[in-house]
């Protein structure tokens, strides 16, 4: 069995970290939820340090207790559901969006509300490579990793909100 501490670019300009494991010619993924950021100074580096001997213990543990490596490799994995005839999550919410919006009993600002709901899940599901995914598929776990991110990641940069401006 080997197990490598990898890092993906993000689109934040952070990186990933997660494990490669690679045992008996399966290999698997376990994201760790560690970030490195940018280091644009001392208290950035020392954090990044930091992180990557977290990521080092937990590749550690994994080589001495193998039997602590998740089943599935990490949270993200859709189950195939038979005869799904569910609608898409970011279908859903349009149609939920325009119910509002022919309603008299919910305010602009709520519609808008839920126009940027739709935009952040849209960015959430083109993260996770999954932009197509039906309300069944898209449970506990799913839901937990959308609202369980870090509150920076909701943070809207500029070219953001200038996009975020069309949806209003």
């Amino acid at each position: 069995m080997t197990i490598t501490i990898r890092q993906k670019a993000l689109a934040n300009d952070n990186i990933s970290l997660y494990l490669d494991i690679y045992d008996g010619g399966k290999r698997k993924f376990e994201f760790l939820s560690l970030y490195l950021l940018p280091e644009v100074d001392a208290e950035t580096k020392a954090r990044n340090e930091e992180t990557l001997q977290r990521a080092h213990q937990i590749r550690a543990e994994r080589i001495l207790h193998p039997e602590t490596i998740p089943e599935v490799g990490h949270l993200m994995i859709v189950k195939e559901i038979p005869n799904d005839e569910s609608p898409e999550v970011l279908d859903w919410i349009q149609t939920y969006i325009d119910w509002m919006s022919d309603n008299t009993d919910y305010s602009k600002a709520i519609v808008d509300q839920s126009k940027y709901l739709k935009y952040l899940m849209s960015e959430f599901l083109a993260n996770k490579r999954r932009p197509h995914i039906t309300l069944r598929k898209f449970d506990k776990e799913w839901f937990k990793a959308f609202f369980g991110l870090d509150p920076d990641l909701h943070r809207l940069d500029e070219r953001q909100h200038r996009l975020f401006q069309g949806y209003c």
